[in-house]
């Protein structure tokens, strides 16, 4: 019909197969590493989104592979690439019932604890610590990351129960003692946390497809392509979502990856980069949260907030959360974002990564632009490809 644009669309693995096929025919080496990438691309965004079995898309990896070596075009090994889809998928599948690392409790302490020689490092420091809750149970401290010096150490601790015959840990904690050998003793006290409203938010984009489109468009490439074999990879991306009918054809973010918008060559740069938060200087602000987000299909916490005047810190926990990969299958499990009180909107800018067990994991995300000393609240939203969850955070004075 006049006006309208009519998708035919092909089953993900044939579409795979033809690109592997295209892939034989390719010319310079240049332009294979590129279909090569391609391929890697779609398989994993076909295997990500649920559109082909890990086994389907290992297949047209294969047949490109036999076609041409697709790790002389400057692929990667075979069989490895659709891990992440493959381990995100197949945690989501067990559930989180057996999840042990999700956060109960949170405390904001600074507790000085005996002395330490300047020559050692503070986890060999925690290492000797006793540490005990209220009901008596015992607990082995380890030292989580950080930053710091001989004289101060900034980060963080996971206290993780000690197994006692016939005893549990309890399932509340009203504080922990610290003590070296020989030396006095430091409580930790877990102050009751302040409610947190949480509820359901609007995903970043309308489909899963165009949150994925969207991610892997905003990230650097691999080098050996360049921007330019970057764009290339991203528009077979957004070419073969539209094939298989998994992309609405009216989405705005076509026309700019598919080249129907005049663009300049130089990606979008914000006008600043936010400068590092120095870890080994003690926070102005920190806050203890430990609010659960009611996702339906992945588990967040948000354990804490720090702040440094106008540089916040919001310390988030995770699950299932597939950490590591490369481009072009580096696709984030979770997204942060903040809407202070003034209107203005920060991003969460990814930190260091902490795993703890099969998909669990812990990470800073530092927001930026910088969030102004005269705001008072901030909506935090924490999205995944397909949900999104918010939270409000009181800001006391800074």
């Amino acid at each position: 019909m006049p006006g309208q644009t009519v998708v035919v669309a092909v089953a993900p693995e044939t579409h795979l197969g033809l690109m592997a096929r295209d892939l034989a025919e390719a010319g310079p080496l240049w332009r294979r590493r590129v279909s090569a990438a391609s391929i890697e691309a779609v398989a994993h965004a076909f295997a990500m989104l649920g559109l082909v079995s890990a086994e389907g898309a290992e297949a047209a990896m294969r047949q490109a592979s036999q076609a041409l070596g697709l790790r002389g075009a400057g692929g990667s090994e075979l069989g490895a690439w659709h891990g992440p889809a493959c381990d995100y998928w197949n945690m989501r599948a067990q559930g989180r019932d057996a999840l042990a690392w999700i956060p109960r409790a949170v405390a904001v302490e600074v507790a000085a604890v005996g002395q330490q020689p300047q020559t050692r490092h503070v986890g060999t420091a925690l290492a000797e610590l006793s540490a005990a809750d209220n009901a008596g149970h015992s607990y082995r401290l380890q030292w989580d990351g950080g930053r710091g010096s001989h004289r101060l150490w900034i980060g963080e601790v996971v206290a993780e129960p000690m197994p006692e015959h016939g005893r549990q840990p309890p399932n509340e904690v009203a504080w922990f003692e610290l003590a070296a050998v020989g030396g006095p003793a430091a409580r930790v006290v877990l102050a009751p946390l302040p409610a947190i409203q949480v509820g359901p938010a609007a995903p970043p984009w309308p489909t899963p497809t165009e949150s994925y489109l969207a991610w892997l468009s905003r990230q650097d490439p691999a080098p050996e392509l360049g921007r330019i074999g970057g764009r290339k990879v991203v528009a077979a991306l957004a070419d073969a979502l539209v094939a298989v009918g998994a992309m609405p054809t009216q989405s705005p973010l076509l026309p700019p990856i598919l080249g129907r918008q005049k663009r300049s060559s130089h990606p979008d740069v914000p006008l600043a980069w936010p400068h590092p938060v120095h870890l080994g200087t003690p926070p102005d602000l920190q806050i203890a949260l430990c609010a659960a987000l009611p996702f339906e299909h992945a588990a967040v916490v948000i354990e804490g907030l720090s702040g440094w005047g106008e540089d916040i810190q919001l310390h988030i926990y995770g699950w299932p959360w597939v950490h590591g990969q490369h481009w072009p299958t580096a696709i984030p499990s979770f997204k942060v974002r903040a809407i202070d009180d003034l209107g203005q909107e920060h991003e969460g800018q990814v930190g260091t990564w902490h795993g703890y067990g099969t998909g669990q994991g812990h990470s800073e995300f530092t927001l930026w632009p910088a969030v102004p000393r005269r705001a008072g609240r901030l909506r935090v939203v924490v999205s995944t490809l397909w949900e999104a969850r918010w939270a409000d955070i009181d800001l006391p004075s800074r």
